[in-house]
């Protein structure tokens, strides 16, 4: 519902981009700005996801079903405060866990201050806490973090693992 900036400003060898490359960084009237906006919406980004994989018309029916939510943050929407948005993220891992879906979750926490809390929000229980998306959503979903990008290429190896069903 948002128009979210695209990071792109064209080059223009018959003028100055310098307004363009501000008005995408810093947003405009119509635009959000080109940084953190604090709009982190999980919840919506499952739901989506969910209700996409029980549409009959989009899916195989042999087919494995899976979520994999990759995120660098902690999400304060819906509700517009920490708890209520992982109290949502919550409620549709349950719901991914109804419809036998499993959420596999990649944490790329590069901001020490939010790890803990993305570790619990996202986890799978190995630390006993009995909460995180990827155990709510059980089926066996895992969580992966990583703290520095170069690490991804193996998250997604671990996670597509994970994903094989040998017949």
């Amino acid at each position: 519902s948002n128009n979210f900036a695209v990071p792109l400003v064209s080059l223009n060898q018959t003028k100055s981009n310098f307004d363009d490359v501000n008005d995408a960084l810093n947003g405009t009237a119509t635009t959000l700005p080109l940084r953190p906006t604090g709009k982190t919406n999980i919840a919506d980004s499952l739901n989506a996801a969910i209700a996409q994989l029980t549409d009959a018309s989009k899916y195989r029916n042999q087919a494995k079903k899976a979520i994999i939510l990759f995120t660098d943050g902690v999400p304060n929407e819906p509700g517009g405060s920490a708890a209520a948005a992982q109290t949502a993220a919550f409620s549709s891992a349950s719901s991914a866990n109804s419809k036998s879906i499993p959420i596999y979750t990649i944490g790329l926490s590069q901001n020490a201050a939010i790890k803990a809390q993305e570790d619990a929000l996202l986890g799978d229980n190995k630390g006993g806490s009995g909460k995180g998306i990827a155990f709510l959503s059980g089926n066996n979903a895992i969580y992966v973090s990583v703290t520095k990008s170069a690490d991804l290429n193996k998250a997604f190896q671990t996670i597509a693992r994970s994903l094989v069903v040998l017949q």
